[in-house]
């Protein structure tokens, strides 16, 4: 136990259906109770929790922003840990907490595809950072940021093996992107039969429960490391681990690192691409023993060393060595001015609230602090400045003139998507087969 408080900002699936139209307020689709908030009332005395998503949507980013500083300046949390998600915190936000005394740990799950334009323009208004991946520490190190390997474990009082029959011999788990459907119709073309759950599959999303029966029904459970997008590379997945902890039998694709945790072959199967993850898929629905006999021994590792417990645990003490160093080498902010490429993307965001807003009627201050923030990022977003003419207009006339952009705006993107995809799709599918 460390006797010390932490305030922990979380996002929660968090919808609200007249922004959900335009693709605001949404939360990241995991179970932040599980993996963060259950693990850490098990390390810190006192756990505080902060709603960001939820907060930004029915409050909005200004009002939001100064709630969190309150918080901070009443409870003076030794530890401010952000799973960050986008632009939903400010860097002014964040500098003021580290003035108070707060140590401010931004968790960054997508450094395998955001480093360069998100991930690194936020390192001036933290203490440390936490990197699923590996491969970017050294990025980090690189320009003074003080970067610690962090990857998510299990909670073991959820993810647990449940003994029951078998049902399933191949089950997916996961959202739908990437290039995650083309694996799966192509190893159901050569009379494999994924069983697959998540949204974008045509099982649809499956809760945490259900989640777990899957786990513990299925002969082979699949695990696709690939993070978002197409062509990037693998990525450290949570996944792994929850399935090891319900007694699951792992065939997960390869990502540099892995040994570090399992010892492939005895603890879990790796495969490295389309063929061999065919002829391991094969050989272990014929050899139940040897099957059953590595799903043992990886739910005995994952029990002992991967439960989320005692992952952050570890965490935490690495960032305890550091902290008085770190206290001492503060980063300014002016060595780290973003380029415009990269201001226009939390431009985009704001901008995007501020349509949503003014289109569904929102109170004039909200929609207003967005557009700020977006000519912040972007004094010269024609788009936000003609917002701001439109916003001068009666709410009915304005709706009419953000529907029919609304509509534009889809309209063209549905015709992008159809050109770029027919090429892509076909290269990938080259890729694949050969």
């Amino acid at each position: 136990m460390i006797n010390e408080t932490i305030l922990f900002l979380t996002h929660s699936d968090f919808d609200i259906s007249d922004l959900k139209r335009h693709g605001l307020g949404l939360g990241p689709h995991i179970d932040m109770d599980a993996i963060f908030e259950k693990p850490l009332k098990k390390i810190f005395s006192k756990v505080l929790y902060y709603d960001v998503w939820k907060n930004y949507a029915t409050i909005g980013v200004g009002e939001s922003n100064r709630q969190i500083l309150q918080i901070v300046s009443k409870e003076r949390p030794k530890y401010v840990l952000w799973h960050t998600l986008t632009y939903e915190l400010l860097e002014t936000t964040l500098a003021t907490i580290r003035s108070k005394g707060s140590l401010v740990l931004g968790w960054f799950s997508d450094d395998e595809v955001r480093f360069d334009d998100y991930s690194r323009w936020w390192i001036p208004y933290l203490d440390f950072v936490l990197t699923n991946d590996k491969g970017s520490i050294k990025k980090y190190e690189g320009i003074g940021a003080a970067a610690i390997h962090a990857v998510s474990g299990s909670n073991p009082d959820i993810f647990k093996k449940l003994n029951l029959p078998t049902i399933y011999d191949i089950s997916f788990v996961g959202k739908k992107f990437g290039d995650r459907g083309l694996w799966v119709d192509q190893l159901n073309r050569i009379g494999i039969n994924i069983n697959a759950y998540g949204n974008g599959w045509n099982a649809g999303y499956v809760t945490t429960d259900e989640m777990v029966n899957i786990f513990n029904s299925s002969k082979i459970n699949l695990c696709f490391m690939q993070s978002y997008g197409i062509n990037t590379r693998p990525q450290f997945k949570t996944r792994i681990f929850e399935v090891c902890m319900c007694g699951g039998f792992l065939l997960c694709e390869y990502v540099s690192g892995i040994e570090d945790y399992f010892e492939p072959d005895k603890e879990i199967v790796c495969f490295h691409d389309l063929e061999d993850a065919k002829t391991k898929i094969q050989y272990y629905l014929r050899n139940d023993k040897e099957r059953e006999t590595i799903a043992h021994a990886g739910w005995v590792r994952s029990k002992a060393n991967y439960s989320q417990e005692i992952m952050l645990y570890r965490i935490f003490r690495i960032v305890e060595e550091h902290a008085a160093i770190k206290k001492m080498n503060k980063i300014s902010p002016s060595l780290f001015i973003m380029p415009q490429n990269v201001r226009c993307l939390p431009a985009q965001f704001h901008l995007n609230w501020a349509r949503g807003l003014m289109t569904e009627g929102y109170p004039q201050k909200r929609w207003r602090e967005e557009l700020d923030l977006a000519l912040f990022y972007d004094p010269s977003n024609k788009e936000a400045l003609r917002l701001r003419l439109i916003g001068r207009l009666p709410l009915s006339l304005r709706r009419i003139l953000l529907y029919c952009k609304s509509a534009y705006i889809k309209l063209k993107q549905l015709l992008h998507s159809s050109l770029v995809s027919i090429p892509m799709l076909r290269k990938i599918k080259r890729a694949l087969i050969s």
